[in-house]
């Protein structure tokens, strides 16, 4: 939801999870490009590389606010425009490119 319409729910706000919401959504994500992974890579190893780089980059970028022994992560409240601003934009990177692999893989959007 980050990168298509909302930042983030009411609830996910006042509990400060927004962070591990994000997290676990992009791996959840992660998860079901992975088995077409290896599809896309044999028809288009750039666009591959180019999404697991992108899925690397937003772990990496909220990695340092989740701490060894918990489970949550600092509050997004409290984060600069700036850092929030970086989530936001890891996140459209990431979707852009499971677009792309979606378009080398010749997968269709179900009808709504």
């Amino acid at each position: 939801e980050l990168a298509s319409r909302t930042v983030t729910s009411e609830e996910e706000m006042w509990s400060e999870q927004t962070l591990l919401v994000f997290k676990y959504g992009w791996m959840g994500v992660h998860s079901q490009y992975r088995a077409f992974g290896q599809d896309l890579r044999a028809k288009d190893t750039i666009a591959a590389e180019r999404l697991d780089r992108a899925y690397r980059k937003a772990l990496e970028l909220i990695a340092s606010e989740f701490q060894i022994g918990e489970i949550a992560a600092s509050p997004y409240s409290i984060m600069s425009l700036y850092e929030r601003r970086e989530i936001a934009d890891a996140s459209l990177k990431l979707r852009l490119n499971l677009e792309k692999a979606r378009e080398v893989l010749g997968l269709e959007i179900p009808a709504e």
